[in-house]
């Protein structure tokens, strides 16, 4: 034992040293951790999409320096419907891309993203993911780039889009305002009667979606009403009517529809515009539609989102058909 007691500059440079091993320590364990821990399946959802959407942005833009997939033998969409601003919107919200251990991991699950054969089979495997991951926040965005996607394809040549609508100049001439609806008032909630196998509980966010599906189902029948036979937007909201009327029928619609209150109304508002172009309305309508079903999305659970995302197909389609924008939006119903 010294004589000396240690002064106390000495038991400074001590402590210092024991915090400095204590850290580099925590260092290495970090990092071996980083290194060796499992990927969980979220995180693989997450990295897949992003691989996607990289691979969809190296199709449309293959100048582009951000792109880092390889792109495919077929051009899935006019890029000026998803443009450079937009895919980066959407590679933001997918999160950072794979790290070196994160790749390693993906390649050992053997989850390697095959090249994308098409926007509309790019927009599937999203739905696919965002079905089945546990994260309600990714879940909406793997549902909100989905929906994009499925707009820009609704929009491509071989989709049959229509051009768009000139209904308000062909009318069927029935007087403005109210009159407008005459075939629409009247209308009594869907049918609750078929066997839920869908959406269950009564989560604000899924009522207000089935609300705006059924708003878009009232615009559309009030539009068919307007606009005369034969005009060329006519055939698309036709089938507008009958799809939202089949969605609303649906038996997995049940349980939200016997909510309390009910999400639907006898009677809405026309949308602004509604009378110069019935048509374009109507679109307007079903993309307020498909915002909100992403919201729905996010409050479904893991598993139980597929009627939800086919929702949002059709109306994501169907708005994109009656009312286009070019470009698209980055991530509806997510701000």
């Amino acid at each position: 034992m010294s004589s000396h007691p240690s002064t106390p500059r000495e038991r400074s440079w001590r402590t210092a040293a024991a915090v400095l091993a204590v850290v580099l320590l925590l260092v290495v364990a970090a990092g071996l951790w980083a290194h060796w821990r499992p990927l969980s399946d979220d995180d693989a959802a997450r990295l897949a999409a992003r691989a996607t959407a990289e691979s969809v942005r190296a199709q449309l833009h293959p100048g582009s320096s951000a792109s880092s997939a390889q792109a495919g033998s077929a051009k899935p969409s006019d890029g000026s419907l998803l443009t450079s601003a937009v895919l980066d919107r959407q590679l933001d919200e997918l999160g950072p891309p794979a790290t070196p251990t994160q790749t390693r991991h993906m390649t050992e699950r053997g989850e390697e993203s095959p090249a994308v054969e098409s926007l509309s089979d790019a927009a599937g495997r999203l739905a696919d993911a965002a079905d089945g991951v546990h994260d309600a926040d990714l879940a909406a965005s793997l549902a909100a780039v989905a929906a994009s996607w499925w707009a820009a394809d609704a929009s491509s040549p071989s989709s049959g889009a229509a051009s768009p609508s000139t209904a308000g100049s062909e009318s069927s001439g029935a007087a403005d305002g109210g009159a407008t609806t005459g075939e629409v008032t009247g209308r009594g909630s869907p049918s609750a009667s078929a066997t839920p196998a869908g959406p269950v509980g009564c989560e604000p966010e899924q009522l207000a979606a089935v609300t705006a599906v059924d708003r878009a189902q009232f615009v559309a029948e009030a539009a068919q009403a307007r606009i005369s036979t034969g005009n060329a937007a006519r055939t698309d909201v036709d089938a507008t009517v009958a799809r939202l009327h089949d969605t609303l029928e649906d038996g997995r619609a049940a349980g939200l529809l016997g909510c309390d209150p009910g999400p639907v109304a006898a009677w809405y508002d026309l949308p602004e515009g509604f009378t110069t172009d019935p048509a374009r309305a109507t679109g307007a309508a079903e993309r307020e539609a498909s915002e909100a079903v992403v919201r729905a999305v996010a409050t479904s659970t893991a598993g139980q989102r597929s009627w939800w995302l086919g929702v949002l197909q059709d109306t994501a389609h169907g708005a994109q058909r009656l009312d286009p924008q070019k470009p698209v939006a980055a991530l509806p119903g997510r701000g």
